[in-house]
């Protein structure tokens, strides 16, 4: 066939040290040691409706035609991995970066966009790690963008614009730890919590009604990026707590007193004790845009 412009998700899977595999083990153990984890890949990438683009060396190019496709055959690939038998004592650690968006696909390859955005994106990602870009996620059913987590909004090179990159989650301890609720004790009755953003300072009572923070100017507290929603978040109070409802596109990040984290993306959660949130990316120290919060 000639070739078409198709919206498409391109995805790279890449064995990360394997110059060390062959220093290790030689060239013919390490040979096959590739090839069997290239062999797992592309089942995964088949049984998920994808398509084997090509093999380069220690990297494995596909094509599918959903972003479900292309994430689900991302955490399969990932999750065989860990659990896999060699023929040597290793375990291959792959990094994997996909990308949904324009390509020009012919008989036997594919180019444009979505492949030199998904290779730029491998290239970001760190072994055992699944990385993806803010336009796959937006074509991704409810289910599996839960699994999603912002990670970085940053320049790669090659590319002229900036890039917002979330991670794919794909091991149980992540989703339970990162992305699950975190459990608050519930014997602590509050009156005030008070709001530290930059020079701001609010102090909310019982009687609050509902306070907003977000981008929009019409929130108590406002914080200035392109990450943040309009209307971010908004906290009110119920039964002896303040309570934080994520209502953005890109989440809510908690931190509280005992360092644990927590991830909400249209979802609630009690604030209790004091800690630090952050609108829309992962909380980083010194950050100017972080909210702290203590309650009394």
């Amino acid at each position: 066939m000639s070739a078409q412009s198709v919206q498409t998700t391109i995805l790279f899977a890449d064995i990360a040290g394997s110059t060390r595999l062959y220093e290790t083990y030689g060239d013919a153990p390490a040979q096959a040691l590739v090839a069997q984890c290239l062999d797992l890949l592309g089942r995964a990438c088949e049984e998920q409706n994808g398509r084997i683009i090509k093999t380069v060396g220690d990297e494995i190019m596909c094509r599918f035609e959903t972003a479900d496709d292309a994430v689900s055959a991302a955490r399969n690939m990932q999750g065989r991995l860990k659990h896999q038998v060699f023929d040597v004592p290793a375990t291959p650690e792959v990094r994997i970066g996909l990308h949904f968006g324009h390509g020009v696909v012919s008989e036997t390859d594919v180019f444009g966009e979505a492949t030199n955005i998904a290779s730029r994106v491998t290239e970001a990602a760190r072994p055992k790690q699944i990385l993806t870009t803010e336009q796959t996620l937006q074509q991704l059913s409810p289910a599996l963008a839960a699994n999603a987590r912002l990670y970085d909004r940053a320049r790669l090179q090659g590319l002229h614009d900036e890039l917002v990159l979330y991670e794919i989650l794909w091991e149980r301890e992540e989703l339970t730890n990162i992305v699950a609720r975190t459990s608050f004790p519930d014997q602590a009755v509050y009156s005030t919590l008070r709001l530290r953003h930059g020079n701001q300072e609010v102090t909310l009572g019982r009687d609050e009604g509902e306070f907003w923070v977000g981008r929009g100017s019409d929130c108590r507290i406002i914080v200035p990026s392109k990450l943040v929603s309009r209307h971010h978040a908004r906290i009110d109070y119920r039964r002896g707590k303040f309570v934080l409802h994520d209502e953005s596109t890109n989440g809510t990040f908690i931190r509280t007193q005992d360092g644990r984290e927590l991830y909400l993306r249209r979802e609630e959660a009690p604030l209790w004790g004091h800690g630090v949130i952050s609108l829309g990316r992962v909380i980083q120290e010194g950050d100017p845009q972080l909210i702290f919060f203590l309650c009394d």
